[in-house]
């Protein structure tokens, strides 16, 4: 029995593209219907492939296809690209295939009007929120405070979602991401505090937010929904050129990364899913549209004073800076390199020899772990209501750069990148250099969201919002003379950690018994006291830790060397106490632990915990 040749049509056609979205086979077919009602109007029936295929010229149909295209002259050009892409497949299914080249010497489309896009405000926002319902006001203020695509939103499942912190924390799976990349976001304070109501009564299956199972639907009521409100509240305004609306689901997306990237582009970048386009997402609302100019810092000389860059603050309205510390191997190949370069110049000239010389102990210092270097870029940027304000405020920071120092340039080409991302001249600097940019470091240590308010910077006046969990080394030292300040610090850190975090425990080793006075206050925290010289705190690392950071916490109290750390790696998982530990530990190492044996260490870990348990809220 031979082979049968199916037929293709249509029909067969639709059967092809069945594994893909509700959404991508209804825009499919929209476009063929599309082109067989043009069909039908200019050449009296729907389906004329078959006499497209007894064109003996390709360019017949291609006069075709370009008539089709000027019929669709009321859509934008960007829509009747899609529809031609769209169509171009379904030709080829039916076995008219079209080179690439062709289509571009022949078919001729409309040039694309880049229109300004509307940014929507927070008075716009009120309006629409007003009138909505209280579903959809939330899914808007998620969709903003998340910085998810409409498809994403509405195909949520409580399921996704991790409720306990204050920021409910969203777990987007990759199956409903436009890159089929799963990644991860957290709705604001005020839009999970308006959210949990109504997971309340949903299973965890169930959609959060999607009115109906497949994504093109669930897309189409809540746009229409919106559109609604839009027009009660007379914001329905339209493109010229596309007529679309000014305002779409799309738009409150649009408006978080606008919101978010003025703090930091490239978390908005992570949050949203972007990789390089995000600046089509920045929408600048009127009250936003600033001229500017971005200069970036390429030089400086030999010497500065310390905390430099609290000078440039008054003359200029935004300065950006980012750190990237390089490796060691990096920095060492660096110096060799520039003693290389200025080596046969520093023979004969006195400033180059001394040039060479501190790069050669910069160089030494790295080698002996003395020094890092640290790759720097600063930008600032001066703004201006007109063009003449714009030229007269440059004019003023170049004016005073002459007196303060410190070389700018400007790149006018990436003047977006240079404002938004962080492209500018890098300058190698070591870490004692580093000290004439450190008051703008801590004025702009905004660490959110986990971060805790400390204070104000007294030079800047900018505020310290430091999160310890940016550390790759969590041990924190606070330091100063007597009466200046310490306890009192500590203990807003540990109030402002409590009421960050109030799952936290926090233990106090406190000698002289001034925290187990004031625990009430804090109202989260167990005191750990000694009374006399009897007393054992009892903070075994065996019992309050896994048995392999037990271990590495004692190497790091007693110095060990490796191959003594190795060996207490090699004994840890055998022992449930120190007093096991040690027993086990061969001989030859014992002397490395007998002073959390019998020193004045021993007072930590031997014992029973002196807590004031009673206080646990």
């Amino acid at each position: 029995m031979g082979l049968v040749r199916l037929e293709r049509t249509k029909e067969s056609f639709q059967d092809k593209i069945s594994n893909q979205t509700a959404g991508s086979q209804h825009g499919i077919m929209m476009t063929i219907e599309n082109f067989e009602s043009f069909c039908m109007e200019k050449h009296g029936k729907a389906n004329i492939i078959p006499d497209m295929k007894q064109f003996t010229e390709i360019e017949d149909v291609f006069d075709v296809l370009q008539a089709w295209i000027n019929w669709n002259d009321s859509l934008s050009p960007s829509s009747v690209k899609i529809y031609f892409s769209r169509l171009k497949k379904y030709l080829h299914y039916m076995g008219i295939k079209l080179n690439d080249q062709d289509i571009k010497n022949e078919l001729d489309f409309k040039h694309h009007v880049q229109e300004e896009l509307y940014g929507l405000t927070l008075e716009d926002i009120q309006k629409i929120f007003k009138q909505l319902s209280y579903k959809n006001r939330v899914q808007f203020m998620c969709q903003m405070s998340g910085l998810m695509r409409i498809g994403e939103v509405v195909q949520i499942k409580k399921k996704n979602l991790i409720l306990n912190h204050e920021n409910i924390i969203v777990k987007i799976p990759a199956s409903i991401t436009k890159g089929k990349k799963a990644r991860t976001t957290f709705f604001s304070k005020e839009a999970s505090i308006m959210l949990r109501p109504r997971l309340r009564g949903l299973s965890d299956e169930d959609l959060v937010f999607g009115t109906h199972s497949e994504k093109y639907y669930a897309k189409q009521n809540s746009e229409q929904s919106l559109r609604r409100v839009l027009a009660k509240v007379g914001l329905d305004m339209r493109y010229e050129s596309t007529d679309r609306f000014y305002i779409n689901t799309h738009s409150f997306r649009a408006y978080g990364i606008t919101k978010m990237s003025r703090h930091d582009p490239n978390f908005a970048k992570k949050l949203a899913g972007q990789k390089g386009y995000l600046l089509q997402y920045d929408r600048i609302s009127d009250g936003e549209k600033l001229l500017s100019k971005t200069f970036t810092l390429d030089g400086i000389p030999a010497t500065l004073p310390y905390a430099w860059i609290t000078k440039i603050f008054g003359i200029c309205s935004q300065i950006q800076m980012w750190y990237n510390p390089l490796d060691k191997d990096e920095a060492i190949t660096r110096m060799v390199r520039f003693k290389n370069i200025i080596y046969d110049d520093a023979k004969n000239n006195r400033i180059t020899s001394e040039l060479y010389k501190r790069a050669d102990d910069t160089e030494n210092a790295i080698r002996k772990d003395s020094a890092r270097l640290y790759e720097v870029i600063v930008n600032c940027t001066v703004v201006g209501d007109t063009r003449k304000l714009l030229k007269e405020n440059v004019k003023t920071f170049k004016k005073h750069l002459k007196r303060y120092g410190g070389h700018f340039s400007v790149v006018s080409a990436k003047q977006a990148a240079m404002l938004l991302e962080g492209f500018g001249k890098k300058i190698t600097f070591d870490r004692g250099s580093c000290a004439i940019l450190y008051s703008f470091a801590s004025a702009d240590m905004l660490e959110i969201p986990d971060g805790i308010p400390l204070g104000i910077n007294m030079d800047s006046k900018g505020p310290i919002i430091f999160d310890i969990g940016k550390r790759t080394n969590y041990n924190i030292a606070v330091i100063g003379k007597s009466g200046s300040g310490k306890s009192f610090t500590v203990k807003i850190l540990l109030n402002r950690l409590l009421k960050k975090f109030p799952d936290s425990y926090v233990y106090v080793i406190d000698p002289m018994g001034e925290y187990s006075r004031i625990a009430d206050y804090f109202g989260g925290m167990d005191v750990l006291y000694l009374k006399d010289e009897k007393d054992r705190l009892g903070l075994d690392p065996f019992v309050l830790l896994d048995p392999l950071d037990a271990a590495d916490i004692l190497a790091e109290i007693t110095n060990a060397p490796d191959d003594v750390k190795r060996q207490f790696q090699t004994y840890c998982g055998q022992a449930k106490t120190f007093e096991e530990f040690f027993k086990l530990t061969p001989k030859k190492y014992k002397d490395t632990l007998i002073n959390l044996k019998k020193g004045p260490l021993s007072r930590i870990i031997s014992g029973k915990p002196k807590l004031n348990t009673g206080i646990r809220r």
